[in-house]
């Protein structure tokens, strides 16, 4: 499939429930186990995953015919390098990250939950049409300035999602606050419409 459009984790080649040795796939034709979009971001971190599991198996003495039913990766790929696509991002996720432009002076781009519009926007779609053809062709400064980029989007993804465990984390925190606060005032407005304790006649 297309870059555009592929995107997906990576899994061995199977058959009647039996991996296929050195046979992985990727792409339109795999199971996205993040049931994330389809983009050219993440059908290059799919290809990343797919290069690092091969090196490994490559050097790697173990070997294993069988498939996790319930994943579309190998039992052998994820004890290797781990489960897609922490291996890559370093995270258990990838970001939503997403770019269209509209014309020469407009467009937009998600990333997560943030949203950025403007000229902007077309010059990052540019940018990243012009380093992928330059990477592709050797360039050794367009390779590394892709790269940068690229993991320059997993740490904002490591620090937006390290924002919202705090926001969360904050939130349920006030909530438990003001629960106390609650139930502290009731017992006081409870005790203030007691009867005055008396001592017993003797």
């Amino acid at each position: 499939s297309s870059s555009s459009s592929s995107s997906s984790s990576s899994s061995r080649g199977w058959q009647n429930g039996h991996a296929i040795p050195n046979v992985f796939a990727i792409g339109d034709i795999s199971r996205n186990p993040m049931e994330g979009m389809k983009t050219a971001y993440t059908a290059d971190i799919d290809g990343a995953y797919v290069a690092k599991a091969i090196l490994q198996d490559l050097y790697s003495s173990s070997s294993s015919t069988s498939l996790d039913p319930t994943t579309t990766t190998s039992t052998t790929t994820k004890s290797i390098i781990g489960d897609y696509p922490s291996p890559i991002t370093g995270v258990g996720s990838l970001p939503r990250l997403s770019a269209v432009s509209l014309g020469f002076r407009d467009g937009v781009l998600i990333f997560n939950d943030w949203i950025l519009t403007g000229m902007i926007v077309s010059f990052v779609k540019w940018s990243v049409k012009v380093l992928k053809v330059a990477q592709m062709n050797g360039n050794s400064l367009a390779d590394f300035t892709w790269n940068a980029a690229e993991s320059l989007t997993f740490i904002l993804h490591r620090i937006d999602i390290w924002r919202e465990n705090m926001v969360f984390i904050v939130r349920e925190a006030l909530k438990g606050i003001r629960t106390i606060v609650h139930t502290i005032t009731r017992k006081k407005a409870a005790s203030s419409h007691l009867p005055p304790a008396t001592s017993p006649r003797g």
